[in-house]
């Protein structure tokens, strides 16, 4: 049997992975739900610890104050958003902003990434990817004692490769390596969305090889940041097929 790559002058898995569909870009309907839609219920089980872990209204006062908690909260506090883990919930990541930010602007910005990260669900589905996935976000309504619509997000716990955006790290070396049916994925995805913050950071590898989409805020935004900031942390040849692949979609 001949070579295909050879008769058509192409590498192989260009052939092999095409593109069957070409998706609009931005064909997407950004997801829209209220408060009441959001809400997170805590298991029977887990309730009593959810209560136990958020009974202190002075807890989002700052990165300190939850480490002092027995949360671990992640080293980059970006704009007052805390991103934090706890022993006894090992199933979730938490997300809060301080309490520098007034709460209805707090509320606001948490339904936006959730209707992000539903967004990203639906698009997932509708094109049955395998190889990218997005957490389970909703609200967690606060006790009395925080004061009156107060909201923690909580998150689907994913383990992440580390080392954010460095090149070097386990995170970047993932992206270096990555694999044609991946990167696939992820240019469609991408280019049908419109757009998001695209960060190796803010869409990292998980340890089974997959890519989650942990930063869901702005979706069907930045449309430029993929190919500015993902494509050129590739190897050489899948950084000729993410662009051949996105000039085709375009």
């Amino acid at each position: 049997m001949r070579n295909l790559s050879k008769v058509f002058k192409l590498p192989l898995f260009l052939l092999v992975l095409g593109t069957p569909f070409l998706p609009l870009k931005g064909e997407v309907r950004r997801s829209s739900h209220s408060v009441e839609q959001c809400l997170f219920k805590p298991s029977a089980e887990e309730a009593p610890l959810f209560e136990k872990l958020f009974s202190d209204p002075d807890l989002f006062e700052s990165a300190d104050q939850m480490r002092q908690a027995g949360f671990k909260v992640n080293r980059r506090v970006h704009e007052e958003l805390m991103v934090a883990t706890h022993p006894e919930l090992p199933k979730y990541i938490f997300k809060k902003y301080t309490n520098k930010i007034p709460q209805d602007e707090q509320l606001a910005k948490y339904i936006h990434r959730i209707n992000g990260a539903l967004t990203i669900k639906r698009t997932l589905k509708k094109h049955k990817f395998q190889h990218l996935v997005v957490p389970r976000k909703g609200l967690y309504p606060l006790p009395p004692q925080y004061g009156q619509n107060t909201y923690l997000v909580v998150a689907e716990y994913f383990d992440i490769c580390s080392g954010d955006d460095q090149g070097t790290g386990e995170n970047g070396q993932r992206y270096y390596n990555i694999s044609p049916a991946v990167l696939r994925e992820l240019v469609i995805l991408m280019h049908t969305l419109g757009g998001c913050d695209a960060w190796p950071r803010n869409q990292p590898f998980t340890r089974d090889g997959k890519i989650v989409f942990v930063d869901t805020e702005h979706v069907g935004q930045k449309p430029r940041h993929f190919a500015r900031h993902i494509i050129p942390r590739l190897n050489p040849q899948m950084q000729q097929y993410a662009n051949n692949l996105l000039r085709k979609l375009n």
